[in-house]
């Protein structure tokens, strides 16, 4: 809703599928923690390769879906709250190198906008 009180779009969440972070984990804790109650590091001893393979999942996910995409108005970025240093158009070659090690391969930075770092910090005092 815009300061004239007239709503021109309203954000969805996605309504084609499963959300595939999600999924995800819950396919893990199916298999390797069924217990509710079992820490997240349990789980990890438990299955370290398996855990892994998790994080590099969901990590893949947020970026290529959810943090280059929450900023676009229309077609245009608009960094209100973060700038990250990748587009919607990162390519998952230059993800799985960084993941392997190669630091040169994806510019991995996420930085918070300082009025929205004091703004989070001061909700938290």
């Amino acid at each position: 809703m815009y300061g004239d009180g007239k709503v021109t779009k309203v954000l969805q969440q996605r309504t084609s599928g499963p959300a595939e972070i999600l999924s995800a984990i819950l396919r893990f804790r199916a298999k390797y923690a069924p217990d509710p109650s079992t820490p997240r590091l349990a789980a990890r001893l438990a299955a370290p390769k398996q855990f892994d393979a998790l994080v590099r999942v969901v990590e893949w996910k947020l970026v290529q879906m959810p943090l280059p995409r929450l900023q676009l108005m229309g077609n245009a970025p608009d960094e209100c709250i973060y700038r990250i240093g990748w587009t919607h158009a990162v390519r998952k070659q230059d993800g799985d190198r960084y993941q392997q090690g190669d630091a040169d391969a994806f510019d991995c930075r996420i930085t918070l906008k300082l009025t929205t770092a004091s703004r989070t910090s001061s909700l938290l005092t």
